[in-house]
């Protein structure tokens, strides 16, 4: 539940202040991304693959890298901001909802 701090509190009770995600985000996609940079040089050097074979260039698992750990990063946004309160809530309306269409 969000408290009037802009915190929510996860399962075990710690809060989870949606303000980090500001720096954290962008770090993990940056480290990520470094990561993958160093890993994809180590294996073209060692691999030494022809221009054709796509998959270790280093654009494609780069570009994929960061598309997807962004899209990571805001959906745990979406999870924190949005999650079991209105799941919960979005349950009751269901539930009300089968009852009134069943008279």
């Amino acid at each position: 539940m969000e408290s009037l701090t802009g915190e929510i509190n996860a399962a075990d009770g710690a809060p989870i202040s949606l303000k980090r995600l500001l720096w954290v985000g962008p770090l993990t996609v940056a480290s990520s991304a470094l990561i993958v940079f160093l890993i994809s040089t180590i294996a073209v050097a060692v691999l030494k693959p022809s221009a054709a074979f796509l998959p270790l260039r280093r654009e494609t698992p780069l570009s994929d890298t960061v598309g997807l750990s962004a899209a990571a990063v805001f959906v745990f946004l979406a999870k924190c901001r949005y999650g079991l309160e209105a799941f919960s809530n979005r349950r009751m309306s269901m539930k009300w909802d089968s009852v009134s269409n069943a008279r």
